[in-house]
């Protein structure tokens, strides 16, 4: 790895860019654009996770294991710009189509 490379400037992401495992995650750490869709993604996801039934977390916990495989699977910034603008709609369409969670049972004060 050349010393230009060890001084790009990273950004705030979901993960430990550290630990940037493949093409797209060094993307994801080096490109602001990026950065804010993946912090985005992982905002709606921990949201949605917190809001959904249980009969749906495992809906959305494999949705979300799809998704970063078809991210990772991108081989140009279009693709991750597409894939995560499309999981983004889908988190937030599907989070307003669920009730929120319930933390106290009926009639409970």
């Amino acid at each position: 790895m050349s010393a230009a490379a060890t001084l790009e400037t990273t950004y705030q992401t979901s993960f430990d860019c550290h630990r940037a495992s493949n093409w797209v995650e060094r993307q994801i750490c080096t490109n602001q654009e990026l950065a804010i869709r993946d912090v985005q993604v992982s905002q709606a996801y921990n949201s949605l996770r917190r809001r959904a039934p249980y009969s749906s977390q495992s809906i959305v916990r494999d949705t979300q294991r799809g998704f970063l495989g078809e991210r990772n699977a991108c081989q140009s910034i279009a693709c991750i710009e597409r894939s995560y603008d499309n999981r983004l709609y889908f988190l937030t369409n599907y989070a307003s189509a669920q009730p929120a969670v319930q933390t106290q049972p009926a009639g409970s004060q």
